[in-house]
């Protein structure tokens, strides 16, 4: 496995919880569509 270097500034993207909105941005926030909590898909869900 590589290591990837991390870099905060970076645009990602999230997945919406709830209606599975995908957003790219460098920041989190909440779904445009329908408010909910966004996770960042590079992240593995456990």
């Amino acid at each position: 496995m590589i290591d990837v270097e991390y870099d905060p500034n970076e645009e990602q993207r999230y997945e919406c919880f709830d209606c599975g909105t995908i957003v790219r941005t460098a920041r989190p926030t909440v779904c445009p569509d329908c408010g909910s909590e966004m996770r960042n898909q590079n992240i593995p869900l456990e």
